[in-house]
């Protein structure tokens, strides 16, 4: 296998030598290649699991725009957050940011070559949201079952991704269903790992692989799924991904650097050197697609404290996140992206913690909640297209005369956004995202459809309906270059056809 760590190429050597791309230190990395290798079930070098019962899934390669929650329109409620470009009060949060930018600038670092794929390794979890009266957490979720992600680019948007899914027992396999040609046409099985089956175990036996390739050349890019039948895989899926032309398409080699690392290699090359050029060009890139992500969804009109500036931060803090974690940044941007983090509002330094592989690392948690009593009331079409305004959205009057009753209701929202990274080298070390907001009552909603600037109306919620309130976390076990793509997934080397 030819990687950072086991190459006779002498570049690659002077590489292993200088670069601090790589998350997890030596023994880090080790312990963690021998448990997932190997499928041991000895956890001694991670940390243990708590009573309640923890959620690893399957990592996708596209997942800022998950955790950006839809607002919905009544009255204005809250104010913006602070400027993006200022750096904000130096509360303890803010200043351990900024370190962490001065830590990750003094990194030495030499760009992706070509010929080479920057390579990244995680896990996916469910965390321990913490809970409040409003929102209780009761540890129990829909579905428990590990996963991995693996996922190589090069500068061109060539490479491949493995996404594997793990056993959720080990008695059997999943449930198969076949229609009357013998096509595997669904599956089923347990919703949680089951007791007794560790982290490890199950990814070694794992239940489901897909397989996304951007291949070089002329070969189309694909997507195959696989399924463990008995002893064996069956090939559940085979097709090619035809390029659309459109924004984040997964068909499209030439998006792929934007899909997976959340910014294209020319916009990375075009970084100023340094200084405040760089600085508000880093800032021009995050807004650049959380200004899009921030726009799913209805449109915000200050009801439940969501407007459009707390949507762009809000989606600006993932997309950060994704930059730092998952692309292949010169130093000098990695400490702008964290200048820019330490910016913004409702940051919290939680202090020295050990990450899911054991790593010590530096907490950051931001958070926004809203709460704020309603009363009863009636609101016009054009009160609400006046309050998706006042919330930053520049809308048409509307000849509509609709008017609706809104009882009184109690809206809430909560968002939630941590980060742990290497208080050595700022290299990001894990990450997750929880959002959850509240609508007990029916409430109006304005809707925008793609090249009409005149929205439509729609009702949504009552019954004390609720989005969201499921976190989402990723585990950066390692980022490093390769010049093959290798698999490191256990699965991959039990049974290779499903990993190519």
């Amino acid at each position: 296998m030819t990687d950072i760590d086991h190459t006779t190429d002498p570049a690659l050597d002077a590489l292993r030598a200088s670069l601090l791309e790589i998350d997890a230190d030596d023994a880090s990395l080790d312990r963690m290649r021998t448990a997932l290798r190997n499928g041991v079930t000895d956890t001694a070098h991670v940390r243990p699991r708590r009573p309640r019962r923890r959620r690893v899934v399957l990592a996708l390669v596209v997942a800022v725009a998950a955790a950006v929650s839809a607002g919905v329109a009544l009255l204005p409620s809250a104010s913006a957050p602070s400027g993006h470009r200022g750096i904000g009060p130096r509360s303890a949060a803010a200043e351990a940011l900024q370190g962490a930018g001065s830590r990750a600038a003094a990194q030495a670092w030499l760009k992706l070559r070509p010929g080479e794929y920057f390579h990244t390794y995680f896990m996916s979890f469910q965390p321990e949201v913490p809970s409040t009266r409003e929102d209780p957490i009761d540890g129990t979720f829909a579905y428990d079952i590990p996963g991995t992600g693996e996922l190589w680019i090069d500068r061109s948007g060539h490479g491949a991704n493995v996404q594997v899914g793990g056993a959720q027992t080990l008695k059997h396999g999943p449930t198969v269903s076949r229609n009357r040609a013998g096509k595997i046409v669904g599956s089923g099985g347990l919703t949680v790992l089951e007791n007794g089956v560790s982290i490890e175990q199950s990814l070694a036996h794992a239940w489901e692989v897909g397989y996304l390739a951007w291949p070089r050349g002329s070969k189309p890019s694909f997507q195959r799924a696989w399924l463990r039948v008995g002893h064996d895989f069956e090939k559940t899926a085979d097709f090619v991904m035809v390029p659309t032309g459109k924004p984040h398409d997964l068909g499209s080699p030439d998006e792929m650097t934007r899909i997976a690392w959340g910014a294209s290699i020319e916009e990375i090359e075009a970084l100023p050197a340094s200084g405040p050029s760089l600085d508000a060009a880093i800032v021009e890139l995050i807004n650049d697609d959380s200004g899009q992500l921030a726009m799913f969804g209805p449109v915000p009109t200050g009801s439940n404290g969501v407007t459009v500036a707390t949507r762009r931060s809000e989606a600006g803090i993932e997309h950060a996140t994704q930059l730092l974690g998952g692309a292949p940044l010169p130093p000098a941007a990695r400490r702008a992206i964290y200048r820019w983090l330490a910016a913004q509002p409702g940051a919290h330094l939680d202090g020295p913690v050990t990450d899911e592989l054991g790593r010590r690392g530096t907490s950051i948690t931001f958070t926004r909640v809203h709460a704020k009593d309603v009363p009863a009331r009636d609101v016009t079409a054009q009160q609400l297209i006046e309050a998706a305004r006042a919330a930053g959205t520049d809308l048409p009057d509307t000849t509509s005369r609709k008017t609706w009753h809104v009882a009184a209701h109690r809206e809430y929202r909560r968002w939630i956004a941590n980060i742990v990274f290497d208080p050595q080298s700022a290299n990001l070390l894990q990450s997750w995202s929880y959002s959850k907001q509240k609508f007990p009552v029916e409430v109006p909603q304005l809707l925008l459809n793609e090249g009409d600037p005149h929205p439509e109306f729609r009702v949504e919620g009552g019954n004390d309906t609720t989005f969201g309130g499921v976190a989402n976390g990723r585990i950066w076990v390692s980022r490093d270059r390769v010049m093959s793509m290798e698999p490191r997934s256990p699965i991959c080397a039990d049974a290779p056809k499903t990993c190519r």
